[in-house]
């Protein structure tokens, strides 16, 4: 006579009163199994009817096979409940809990989903899937920051096992067919991979991730997570100390850097600093020595730095004298200078590559030289030497320096032909003679419309500016990805102002994090000069490289086609691209800058405008071919 009340109860009754009524009603199980199941499959059920039937029946009749279709229903239900109820469903829906552990890591993994349903999920499956490491495993490498700190210590529990699958994951490789978005993925678990065996203990499992290729996805998204995901500090201090390989010596360096003071005193980094300063000092290889600059920038040394640049400096004639293995040096004005032997590479870009513009054709360049380039664009410092050495050039212009608040901003509203002319400047004031120089003044004697490169120019030592393959062969620095770190945008603010972290306006160069080369704010701060007219890539039969050599010069238009000041209504980007289809006489452009969207900071992004045009958003770091 109990047994229908106690089943409508059962359907309508609060939270914690549900098991003592289920536990009274299976003694009658199998006469309500049917009825129970019908208000389960009813999508047209109450809601809170079908969720207290589906936990009576994980007791009823726990091996039934509606589960299966069932399982996505239940989870998606579950994310929805009160957190404060949510343990007294889980208690009961336990014995059906492997049906369960599949769509729940579906709600977990769904970035769609509300933040409020993704964090239940993974309370649920923390509890079902507490004795299953590899549920574990898998939720871990999939995981964001904080979710992270909250899934480790579960799979700890299981630390042998957790090693094991962590390994395997480390060590997998990605088919060359994947996607971007699929590569995307794969980088970030082989990312969460190493940081929980690192903080396993397992260091030596993770190292070779560090080391530089030509997609670094995996490393990038290393070294920006293992500070915040609770890492050792004084783990990566001891790899330091025995690491052999520079590129990985340099991924240890940028990788500190992300460790807050809490977790690396200032006390423990002084020893530290000491040694930094001599590798700053004498690392032959630019991109480690550049890494040293960013990190001892973050760790208050800047005055040190300052010291030792002043104390290198070396004009031409000491360079040649000298008999020194680095592969950089700092001229008389400051400019820190690597050295690149380039050869053949990828230019341009996929077409899966997301905001692939169409005139970035990708082919094969090859460079066959080399040169050196400027580690940092030119500063407002650095130039206002050339303008108080030169004033007749400057009588009639209003240099702007509104957009870049600092000395050591980097110099702006600069038209291509005074970026030229402050080549030949520097070429003069390292003592490269005259002969060597790259640029010729016009009809008149000065550097404006009419003037020409010198013949063969790529084959001066002079400065110049870089060749378009010469910069994007930089900016890369050995990777084939979106941008020299990888393709995600969400760590693009570590490595370049753009619209999103730049308040509108230029930062001090070398802030943000160098590539590979030791080059730094190749992606946004301030566009860059190039030094040729822009034009479609060529394409060479049978895929064979084309060669970066001297392009004819035409003609030179001195209609200034863009106002120097205009910005696009929407706040985004300026209409000077629109010359490349409008105006031939265009010189390009490269990098992007603090005022773009982040689909224009890219390695292979394409802009241009009129050389005689001086805009607020560009730049320009000097180059020479390297004797």
């Amino acid at each position: 006579a109990y047994v229908e009340p106690l089943q409508e109860n059962l359907l309508t009754c609060k939270p914690v009163e549900l098991i003592v009524i289920r536990d009274a009603l299976l003694p009658h199980r199998d006469g309500l199994k049917n009825n129970l199941w019908s208000i389960v499959t009813d999508s047209d059920a109450k809601r809170e009817q079908r969720l207290r039937a589906a936990c009576a029946l994980a007791t009823f009749d726990p091996g039934n096979s509606q589960w299966t279709a069932t399982g996505e229903y239940l989870a998606g239900e579950l994310v929805l409940q009160n957190p404060l109820v949510l343990l007294t469903w889980l208690d009961a829906l336990r014995p059906v809990r492997a049906e369960l552990l599949e769509p729940l890591s579906a709600v977990f993994l769904d970035q769609q989903r509300a933040e409020s349903e993704r964090t239940l999920a993974m309370s649920a499956l923390l509890d079902f899937a507490a004795d299953k490491p590899e549920v574990l495993a898998n939720l871990l490498t999939q995981s964001d920051q904080e979710h992270f700190a909250i899934i480790f210590p579960a799979l700890e529990t299981h630390r042998k096992a957790a090693i094991a699958l962590l390994e395997v994951e480390v060590n997998k490789r990605i088919a060359d067919t994947a996607t971007e978005d699929q590569k995307e993925v794969f980088a970030r678990i082989q990312a969460n991979a190493a940081v929980a065996l690192l903080k396993l203990g397992q260091e030596d499992k993770v190292w070779l991730l560090l080391k530089h290729s030509p997609d670094p996805r995996a490393r990038s998204y290393f070294t920006h997570w293992i500070g915040p995901l609770g890492g050792d500090p004084q783990t990566l201090l001891g790899r330091l100390n025995t690491e052999q390989d520079v590129s990985i010596r340099l991924a240890l360096l940028l990788a500190l850097g992300e460790f807050s003071e809490e977790q690396l005193p200032k006390q423990e980094r002084q020893p530290v600093i000491d040694k930094l300063l001599a590798t700053y000092e004498q690392e032959a290889n630019p991109g480690l020595h550049a890494a040293a600059e960013w990190l001892l920038r973050q760790w208050g040394a800047a005055k040190q730095l300052k010291a030792i640049d002043t104390r290198l400096q070396v004009n031409d004639v000491k360079l040649r004298q000298g008999d020194d293995k680095r592969q950089w040096y700092v001229t008389t004005e400051g400019h820190t200078m690597v050295i690149l032997d380039a050869d053949i590479f990828l230019m341009g870009s996929p077409d899966s590559e997301p905001d692939r513009g169409s005139s970035e054709t990708l082919h094969r360049r090859s460079i066959g030289r080399k040169f050196a380039i400027s580690s940092k664009e030119v500063t407002q410092t650095q130039f206002r030497a050339f303008r108080d050495a030169n004033p007749n050039i400057f009588l009639s212009l209003n240099i702007e320096e509104d957009d870049s608040k600092t000395n050591d901003s980097p110099q702006v509203s600069v038209n291509w032909h005074h970026a030229a002319a402050y080549c030949n400047w520097l070429s003069k004031q390292e003592k490269i003679p005259r002969a060597q120089w790259c640029y010729l003044p016009n009809t008149n004697g000065i550097f404006a419309a009419g003037m020409k490169p010198a013949p063969n120019y790529l084959s001066r030592t002079g400065y110049r500016l870089p060749s378009e393959a010469e910069w994007e062969f930089a900016c890369r620095a050995g990777s084939v990805t979106t941008r020299y770190y990888g393709q995600t945008t969400a760590l693009l603010s570590k490595y370049a102002w753009h619209h999103e972290n730049s308040e509108k306006r230029s930062w001090p160069v070398g802030r943000l994090k160098p590539n590979d080369f030791g080059l730094f704010d190749m992606h946004g701060n301030v566009y860059e000069w190039c030094h040729e007219r822009h034009g479609s890539y060529a394409v060479s039969a049978n895929n064979q490289p084309v060669a970066d050599a001297p392009k004819a010069e035409k003609s030179e238009k001195t209609e200034v086609v863009q106002s120097s000041r205009s910005r696009s209504s929407n706040g985004g980007s300026f209409s000077f691209r629109k010359e490349f289809s409008l105006n031939p006489q265009s010189r390009v452009v490269r990098g992007g800058s603090f005022y773009d969207q982040t689909s224009k900071v890219r390695s292979a992004d394409r802009s241009g405008l009129q050389p005689v045009n001086r805009v607020t958003v560009i730049g320009f770091r000097p180059t020479r071919t390297y004797p």
